[in-house]
């Protein structure tokens, strides 16, 4: 059986694959071989795995979750008494996700094991800031073929998004991001399942999620939006898993369908950039 340290490697290696992968090929990377080597890991997989082995799980005393805790409050502090908005807003949230991946993921989406040598360095993906445009009550999207995690910073009245909610959004779509890129399975109505049921929030989505936003309700219980969320996905779980299974031919269907809608969110979103992509 493979440590965790050379698991992890694996996991790095998948990602580092992914950026090699066009566009648009990237929407069927979930059933793409890696090139000369094995790599099996299905959403339960690495749900479980990632549960288990996360520095968040396995050290919850180590000096990088303190570290976090503070910065967090330190920013939560800031924020109550002058409302990030802007730039400051959007660097805050770019902090706040490399956090994220450092504490839940590995690091492996910023690609922080190369950070030493920043010659060598490229995050998996762009974080990207705008408006709302033809979707009003959209507040976040992954975009694969640009490699862009996309958050909005407005609510539909025009009114800036609360900090708090946009961190929530953040860490949804990471979960996206994660899952979307490590996730490798030749079963397609399993896929569907665990990953594209409902549009991309099936079964092991839930479970991640959750997983990540009760661990953060417990250390910021002052974040009430944390805990409701959570409270909202461990449901949405219980749902996922009640809904029947597909067969493989309509699990394709659905899986390409909503690669589709990705698509064209990816035109539509283009548009309405707020801020040039901050650099995480």
């Amino acid at each position: 059986m493979a440590s965790v340290s050379e698991t992890v490697q694996s996991l790095i290696r998948r990602s580092e694959f992914w950026l090699t992968v066009p566009g648009m090929q990237r929407y069927r990377f979930w059933e793409t071989d890696s090139p000369n080597r094995v790599y099996s890991f299905t959403a339960a997989d690495l749900v479980q795995f990632t549960k288990t082995n996360c520095l968040a799980k396995a050290n919850p005393n180590s000096s990088d979750v303190s570290e976090f805790k503070n910065e967090m409050q330190a920013d939560l502090e800031a924020n109550k008494a002058n409302p990030y908005t802007g730039t400051t807003l959007a660097q805050s949230v770019a902090n706040c996700l490399v956090w994220i991946d450092r504490l839940f993921f590995f690091g492996i989406i910023t690609q922080q094991d190369k950070r030493k040598d920043e010659s060598d360095h490229r995050s998996l993906i762009t974080l990207s800031f705008g408006d709302h445009c033809e979707e009003p009550e959209m507040k976040g999207v992954f975009i694969p073929s640009q490699a862009t995690l996309w958050v909005n910073l407005d609510q539909p009245s025009g009114e800036p998004e609360p900090f708090d909610e946009i961190f929530c959004v953040m860490v949804h779509e990471l979960c996206h991001v994660y899952l979307g890129i490590l996730t490798k399975d030749s079963n397609a109505s399993r896929y569907h399942t665990e990953i594209q049921l409902n549009n991309g929030h099936g079964v092991q989505f839930q479970e991640l999620l959750h997983f990540i936003l009760a661990q953060l309700f417990a250390w910021f219980p002052m974040i009430p939006r944390l805990g409701e969320l959570a409270a909202v996905h461990q449901e949405a779980l219980q749902n996922a898993l009640a809904q029947p299974i597909v067969s493989e031919t309509i699990a394709r269907s659905r899986i390409y369908a909503c690669s589709d809608t990705n698509v064209f969110l990816a035109d539509v979103l283009r548009s309405s950039s707020k801020f040039p992509g901050v650099c995480i």
